[in-house]
């Protein structure tokens, strides 16, 4: 989820992060991981209850943000997408559950401080359909079936059938954007070797702008190469990304038991 304009830290309603990281081969990794434990606890608020029947989810503003980038940098959200729930955000439905309240916005909150051409990459995705697919996948867990029985496996087998259609969808659209940028690259190039044949390319200003523009452009392509690329390399190694024990964890924060 780009992370851009105004934002709320969470430390403003006592919600205290460790300063963001700024690894990005972990960011890569955590764009899946992280969305996959919002789903979790967007489950678990279904079988608990705290969320009735008959509600749609759809994108949710991104209020809160923990982090901000230096010169160069921008806090990368390590979500895709958050969630409204019929008129309401998803972190508003844990009513006076605190702890619950302050683990969704933990979760939410969390950025990535990176150069800021892994943000550029990831709102491409994220506009490239990529929220929409996570729409889709939330709008199943809320219209899902919610026996009492075998709570933590039936958790575990809905998140593994999203993860399995999650993750052909984003190598997908990474190689598409890998193959865009460089397309980009390609015709940024040519751009500036046409500009440069010009006469005057040396004095006249308008031209030395739009070169200094187009070699801009190439080398903004050519760091989102980078980064789709990246991407893809760690969704590629990528199996079902949460164990046993943290569902089992995640499961206690939201319903505030073990599992029957």
């Amino acid at each position: 989820m780009a992370a851009t304009g105004h934002r709320i830290d969470p430390s403003d309603e006592q919600i205290f992060l460790a300063p963001p990281d700024q690894d990005a081969v972990k960011h890569a990794k955590d764009r899946i991981r992280q969305q996959m434990k919002l789903f979790a606890f967007l489950y678990l608020m279904r079988l608990r209850g705290i969320i009735g029947p008959g509600h749609q989810a759809s994108i949710g503003e991104t209020k809160y943000q923990s982090g901000k980038g230096d010169i160069g940098e921008q806090a990368a959200h390590k979500i895709v997408a958050s969630f409204c729930i019929g008129d309401k955000l998803l972190e508003d439905w844990c009513h006076g559950d605190l702890a619950l309240r302050t683990f969704v916005i933990f979760l939410i909150s969390q950025t990535t401080v990176l150069p800021r051409w892994f943000n550029m990459a990831d709102d491409e995705l994220e506009k490239d359909g990529l929220r929409d697919w996570m729409v889709t996948f939330a709008n199943e867990i809320l219209g899902a079936a919610y026996p009492a029985d075998n709570e933590l496996l039936r958790l575990k087998t809905c998140l593994e059938n999203i993860f399995k259609r999650l993750k052909p969808t984003y190598l997908n659209l990474c190689q598409k954007w890998i193959k865009w940028s460089w397309q980009g690259v390609s015709e940024a190039n040519e751009e500036v070797t046409k500009l440069q044949l010009k006469p005057d390319a040396k004095t006249n200003t308008f031209i030395v702008k739009a070169i200094e523009d187009a070699e801009r452009k190439r080398k903004d392509y050519l760091y989102k190469v980078i980064a789709f690329d990246l991407y893809a390399e760690e969704a590629e190694k990528m199996d079902f990304p949460l164990s046993d024990p943290e569902l089992e964890n995640l499961f206690e924060a939201a319903m505030g038991r073990r599992p029957h």
